[in-house]
C-alpha cells in the first residue's frame, strides 16, 4: 500500500496530472477474451480523472490473446470513464462517476506501491468483465 496520500507522493508532487499505462485483460458474457490498452490519468489538484480502455480485441472463447491486431476489434475498439479519488475504509481508491458516450458499467480501483508506482482494478460492463494493471 502507499506510504502517504496520493496528494501528498513525492514522486507526484508539484505535477498537474499523475498518469498510470498498462493493460486490461477480460472475458465477454460468451467467454470471449479481451485485451487492450489501459491508461489512468488523475488531476492532481482535483483529484478527478479518466480511466480509458483502447485497443479493445477479441479472441475466440478458451483461447489466449494473440499479438496486437490479431484479433476482431471487440464494440466499437474502446471505454472511457471520469474516475475520481476518495478514501474508503482508511485505503485510498478511485472510482468511476460517469461513463463516456455509451459506455454503460463502472471502473474500480487502487494504487500500488509506496510511492504510488502502480494502478490495478476491474472494470465491469454489460458484456465485459476484466482486470486492469498499470505503471506510472
Amino acid at each position: 500500500m502507499p506510504a502517504t496520500r496520493l496528494r501528498n507522493s513525492p514522486e507526484i508532487a508539484g505535477q498537474r496530472r499523475a498518469t498510470w499505462i498498462g493493460s486490461l485483460l477480460g472475458f465477454t458474457g460468451a467467454g470471449r477474451t479481451v485485451a487492450g490498452d489501459a491508461e489512468i490519468g488523475i488531476d492532481m489538484s482535483s483529484l478527478l480523472g479518466r480511466a480509458d480502455f483502447r485497443e479493445l480485441e477479441s479472441w475466440a472463447q478458451e483461447t489466449h490473446p494473440g499479438l496486437r491486431g490479431s484479433g476482431r476489434r471487440w464494440s466499437d475498439g474502446d471505454l472511457g470513464y471520469t474516475i475520481g479519488v476518495r478514501t474508503e475504509a482508511g485505503t485510498e481508491m478511485f472510482v468511476s462517476t460517469f461513463a463516456a458516450g455509451n459506455d454503460p458499467g463502472m471502473v474500480t480501483g487502487v494504487f500500488v506501491g509506496a510511492r504510488h508506482e502502480g494502478a490495478a482494478g476491474v472494470l465491469e460492463h454489460l458484456d465485459l468483465s476484466a482486470a486492469f494493471g498499470a505503471a506510472r
